[in-house]
């Protein structure tokens, strides 16, 4: 029913949408958890800040940029495109695709400086305009060298809207 489902769900998603006053405001958001969701790497923590543009194109892509820090060093700045799909009662589910450089990304198995990074996000809208979430996103080297081990992240977020 999940596959089945999911198409209803955002053809919903697409009529209800952000509102035209998300559409219209960049976002700010906090982020805390973990590098990587896998014991052997002692789940490194990491905090982020990001800053996320109103959407540009017909398809409302927010481009945006970041960083994460962590452990020993570890550092994320990349640059993103992000899509939200907004769902019944204030939900939103957000996909996004970027890349960027990683520095001592060693540690979880990022073994290349190139690192490209895909996350899906669930977050509620707050009457306020911010959001509060989850996500949980890939960092690879999309095979670019071998291995390419990648690790999966889990933080939760705030975002706060700019320009209100």
């Amino acid at each position: 029913c999940l596959f089945a489902c999911l198409p209803v769900a955002f053809s919903h998603a697409t009529e209800a949408g952000p509102t035209a006053d998300d559409d219209a405001t960049a976002l700010l958001i906090g982020s805390a958890g973990t590098f990587a969701l896998v014991d052997e790497f002692d789940y490194p923590w990491l905090l982020g800040v990001q800053y996320r543009a109103r959407p540009r194109t017909s398809w409302r892509l927010r481009p945006g940029f970041g960083v994460d820090a962590g452990r020993d060093n570890m550092l994320y700045l990349y640059a993103d495109v992000a899509r939200d799909f907004g769902l019944p009662r204030d939900w939103l589910v957000t996909l996004s695709l970027g890349a960027g450089w990683f520095a001592n990304g060693e540690a979880i198995g990022a073994n290349y400086d190139l690192e490209f990074k895909s996350g899906l996000a669930l977050a509620r809208r707050l009457a306020s305009g911010a959001r509060a979430g989850i996500a949980v996103y890939h960092i690879s080297n999309g095979g670019l060298e071998h291995p390419n081990n990648g690790s999966e992240a889990l933080v939760l977020f705030f975002a706060w809207p700019l320009g209100r």
